[in-house]
């Protein structure tokens, strides 16, 4: 799922990738791909609510459409940052 035109897209990490590796792998060089072309990927899991992440793709979107209006930097992409606390919280 995602908004091209912003260059924001929504992962859904389930738990398929324990048992497969392989997509797990796919999953990971295609994210790679996404960040090197200059996505904000936003990943979301099974443990995050609904509102969690309707604010976290809020955020990215927002955060996009300040970049395409020529606004000013307002710190790291979000979906990083949140990406971040997640791991860290893990």
């Amino acid at each position: 799922m995602g908004w091209p035109e912003l260059m924001v897209a929504v992962e859904y990490d389930g738990d398929q990738h324990p048992p497969d590796r392989r997509q797990y792998v796919r999953d990971v060089r295609r994210l790679e791909q996404l960040n090197r072309l200059g996505w904000i990927v936003v990943r979301v899991v099974k443990a995050d609510s609904p509102r969690q992440v309707v604010r976290r793709v809020r955020e990215a979107v927002a955060f996009r459409q300040s970049r395409l209006n020529g606004g000013r930097d307002f710190g790291p992409n979000p979906a990083q940052a949140s990406a971040s606390a997640h791991v860290s919280a893990v």
